[in-house]
């Protein structure tokens, strides 16, 4: 059958259709507003990707998750607890969503869809380590309604970072960014991941245990958080304490 007399065909069917009542013809502000709510979608799940993709740099560079992998098996808890997973998935999940949302445009089809990912993936990764680098999350974590995101745990019960404020043969006392003060001892076996020669002042992450009041060294290693100064101040560090001598 000719191409001319299929698409003859295929009118008057569409408008014999239409004429029964069995197609109806919605009106143009319709799809006006489909359109748009589109476009609103795609901008803003490749916003939340962006701030989220952000937020896990920010997390991995101020916490340094991976660190505690030096540490072998002590190290392994503190990794999983420091690493940003939430964050993350909230990232991908942005990243699928938009992708979803790009597969409707005729774009996708013209241009490829494989390329429109790899190219989407790159803006949303580019973007992300350049609001980090910019210093939005400072700005950000000054709202009350974000901060919980940009809490992080300098203290729980297989590992501490803090500051060295005393030492003293096996033992140190660190200040947590939270101000709580805690007393390390090291033995023989305390793994020494990137040295030993500690000084007031540094600032270390150690993995191990509790005994009451007392954190027993598995392994320390020097880094941690950042130190941020700002107007003359350790920020974290509350009541910027002296070195303690024993």
């Amino acid at each position: 059958m000719p191409k001319d007399k299929k698409k003859i065909d295929l009118s008057q069917k569409i408008m014999k259709q239409i004429k029964k009542k069995h197609v109806k013809i919605r009106p143009r502000v319709f799809f006006v507003s489909g359109s748009v709510l589109l476009k609103i979608g795609l901008v803003g799940a490749m916003m939340v990707s962006i701030f989220f993709i952000n937020l896990v740099i920010f997390k991995l560079r101020f916490h340094g998750p991976f660190d505690y992998l030096l540490f072998g098996r002590f190290g392994l808890r503190p990794f999983f607890m420091a690493f940003p997973w939430i964050p993350l998935l909230v990232a991908l999940g942005g990243i699928i969503g938009g992708l979803f949302l790009l597969r409707r445009y005729d774009i996708s089809y013209k241009k490829g869809f494989l390329a429109l990912i790899i190219g989407l993936v790159i803006l949303i990764l580019s973007s992300g380590f350049l609001l980090d680098r910019i210093g939005i999350n400072k700005k950000a974590e000054k709202f009350r309604q974000l901060r919980p995101l940009y809490q992080g745990r300098f203290i729980d019960r297989s590992w501490v970072m803090g500051e060295i404020v005393g030492i003293k043969d096996n033992e140190m006392i660190i200040v947590t960014p939270e101000g709580k003060e805690v007393k390390i001892l090291k033995n023989k076996e305390t793994l020494l991941s990137l040295g030993s020669d500690f000084k007031e002042g540094e600032r270390i992450r150690v993995v191990g245990e509790w005994q009451d009041d007392v954190f027993i060294a598995k392994g320390i290693g020097k880094g941690g958080f950042p130190k941020q100064i700002k107007n003359g101040e350790i920020k974290g560090i509350k009541n910027n304490r002296l070195p303690r001598r024993f």
